[in-house]
């Protein structure tokens, strides 16, 4: 939500209109995939089939878990607007980085 409701906006102020337009586009692409990925994989959470994974408030999600659409939103956002900005390869390693940590969150918190 922060991608659509702090980005987009930014973006547009900035008179960056036609990246903001593609920024939308990206992220809603991104989880309409995600949306289809998750009927047809349909994998159940943890803490659905395994009493020993504990569910958290912060995890309390009632759809299906994989693909995970926090870590596919961020990665689809974040690489756009790198790519967009002509960002160095290390950069992109960084980024990396980021989204391993994140997936492993996802997975510790026990949501996937």
């Amino acid at each position: 939500a922060t991608a659509l409701t702090v980005i987009t906006p930014l973006l547009y102020s900035l008179a960056w209109r036609t990246t903001a337009i593609h920024f939308v586009l990206v992220f809603a692409s991104g989880d309409l995939l995600n949306l289809v990925l998750k009927w047809v994989l349909a994998g159940d959470r943890p803490y659905w089939t395994s009493p020993d994974v504990r569910q958290f408030a912060m995890t309390c999600e009632a759809g299906y878990g994989m693909p995970s659409g926090h870590i596919q939103a961020f990665t689809t956002a974040s690489y756009f607007l790198m790519a967009r900005l002509n960002l160095p390869p290390a950069a992109f390693a960084v980024h990396a980085a980021f989204v391993v940590v994140g997936a492993y969150s996802r997975v510790y918190t026990g949501a996937h």
